[in-house]
């Protein structure tokens, strides 16, 4: 039995795991963020966008010690400060987003370059 979890389930449970994550990124990409934007308008999500980029670079240069998590929660509370109403799912998402952006060469790891 041990042989068995340790060759066919822990892989399996993995695959799994990374499978539904994977799910969940594109469940949030092809709705959470439209709905958002459609939530607050144009102006609105683009003025949260860039606050939120803002954000980012001040955590950066402030806390360039801290890791990646310490970062973005601090970021999250700079934001749920200005805009309370927003889920931290939403403002999480969006800094993944942000974190991640499009190169020639296809999608760079930011956090790998960064630290966030």
């Amino acid at each position: 039995m041990e042989i068995f979890m340790e060759l066919f389930l822990k892989p399996v449970l993995y695959l799994l795991g990374s499978v539904l994550s994977g799910l969940a990124i594109f469940a949030v990409n092809a709705y959470l963020i439209p709905y958002l934007k459609q939530k607050l308008g144009d102006d609105k999500y683009n003025m949260l966008l860039s606050y939120i980029r803002m954000c980012m670079s001040a955590a950066e240069e402030r806390y360039p010690d801290w890791d990646g998590g310490m970062k973005s929660e601090w970021v999250i509370e700079q934001i749920k400060a200005k805009y309370p109403s927003l889920d931290n799912e939403y403002v999480q998402t969006l800094i993944d987003g942000l974190m991640q952006p499009l190169s020639i060469d296809g999608v760079i790891n930011h956090h790998e370059q960064t630290g966030f």
